[in-house]
């Protein structure tokens, strides 16, 4: 768990040297630490139990609550719009993880997937083909998560099962504004188990 927490430090360092340093925009750098995040957790039940999932995705939120109280990480807080995606990002993997482990790896699996590609894939394709800016979610974005979404599910859990968890997915993340869907998605799949 130890080489996991540092891992997970060693990024927040160098995502804040490239918006520091290089000037990369705190958007990008913020996008990329999503998506690593969101691959490393999906692969964590291969070297972490359930409960070591649970515990770092809470000393991750509570690390990540007092970054944005005091402004720590630019690379993740200093946007232009209001979110608390990053801060909800651990709990969504925990949530998952509480849901799903440790009988249906696969739904914690796809459903982590879900929320690391098809999340900020929503909201590039939504950014670059939504007529209004303003919108803060769009159709096309929604239909991007879709496609991305019913790909992970069908990947990982077969094409029925991955159909039914990608319009789960797809609604929570439509209905849940200001990062609240880094916690919706993930928790839909307490639905798949009922």
């Amino acid at each position: 768990m130890i080489s996991t927490i540092i891992f997970f430090l060693v990024m927040f360092a160098v995502s804040e040297m490239a918006v520091r340093w290089w000037r990369v925009s705190p958007e990008v750098s913020r996008t990329v630490e999503h998506v690593i995040s969101g691959l490393v957790a999906a692969a964590l039940p291969f070297w972490l139990v359930k409960n070591q999932i649970i515990l770092l995705s809470g000393l991750f939120f509570a690390f990540l609550m007092v970054s944005k109280s005091i402004k720590l990480l630019r690379s993740l807080h200093n946007i232009k719009r209001f979110s608390y995606g990053e801060v909800l990002f651990p709990l969504g993997i925990g949530l998952a993880a509480i849901n799903c482990l440790p009988l249906h790896e696969a739904l914690y699996t796809a459903s982590v997937l879900i929320l690391a590609l098809a999340d900020p894939t929503a909201r590039l394709v939504g950014e670059h083909l939504s007529k209004s800016p303003s919108v803060i979610k769009s159709n096309s974005g929604s239909l991007a998560f879709f496609v991305v979404a019913l790909t992970i599910g069908w990947l990982w859990l077969g094409l029925s099962t991955g159909i039914v968890l990608a319009l789960l997915s797809t609604a929570a993340e439509r209905v849940s504004p200001y990062g609240l869907d880094n916690v919706s998605i993930t928790a839909v799949t307490w639905l798949m188990l009922i």
